[in-house]
């Protein structure tokens, strides 16, 4: 399993957070969503992006890691789209704040992690399952348990904010099934695109 050093964390946590300050600073609850990033700050540097060593980033800070290469693909998917014309687009701010806090669920419910370490050596070596869902919570799934905390946190988001959130993992998963080409808005679109570049990104980069 990958290991980052504590400077490290650090460092990738204060990144996420300098894009977070600098394009949603705007937004008319910002103080909650400082709030969160203050009382969430440790799960959210530390969490992993998933629990099995097959997937994304399943290594502690490995969330942070992921996020950073979604803000900087939908910057960029936004930048092309908008060089080609594409109409309507949705401001950098939406961009920014959807591709930053897509996972975040992952990072917990405010109270305990979503992942814990998993203490079975059988599981890790058998199965490489590094992590697993924390049994002391709310069953949500992460995309959930996001939306839930921007409830807990009185973060206001628009309905398309929403959609892109709630439906950022695609296809990937059954209860994504209802949204469609015909249903899916462009911020949706693109958030899937920037997520799924990430993967790649993470699962083939040398």
């Amino acid at each position: 399993m990958k290991e980052l050093t504590d400077a490290v964390l650090m460092s990738n946590y204060d990144k996420w957070k300098n894009y977070v300050d600098t394009y949603c600073k705007s937004r008319k609850d910002y103080i909650n969503i400082n709030q969160l990033c203050d009382e969430m700050g440790e799960y959210i540097a530390t969490a992993p992006a998933s629990n099995m060593e097959s997937y994304h980033c399943c290594y502690v800070g490995g969330l942070i890691e992921h996020s950073l290469n979604v803000i900087e693909n939908i910057l960029f998917i936004r930048k092309y789209f908008d060089m080609k014309g594409v109409a309507d687009l949705p401001s950098i701010e939406s961009c920014v704040f959807v591709a930053a806090f897509h996972d975040v669920g992952k990072a917990g419910d405010g109270d305990r992690p979503y992942f814990i370490p998993e203490e079975s050596q059988w599981h890790r070596d058998k199965l490489g399952r590094l992590f697993k869902y924390n049994t002391e919570q709310t069953y949500l799934t992460h995309a959930e348990q996001t939306l839930y905390l921007f409830s807990k946190y009185c973060i206001s988001i628009t309905a398309k904010e929403f959609q892109a959130i709630r439906a950022h993992d695609g296809a990937w998963v059954s209860y994504n099934d209802k949204y469609n080409l015909s249903t899916l808005k462009l911020l949706s679109y693109m958030l899937q695109f920037a997520d799924m570049q990430a993967l790649v990104i993470e699962k083939h980069k040398d």
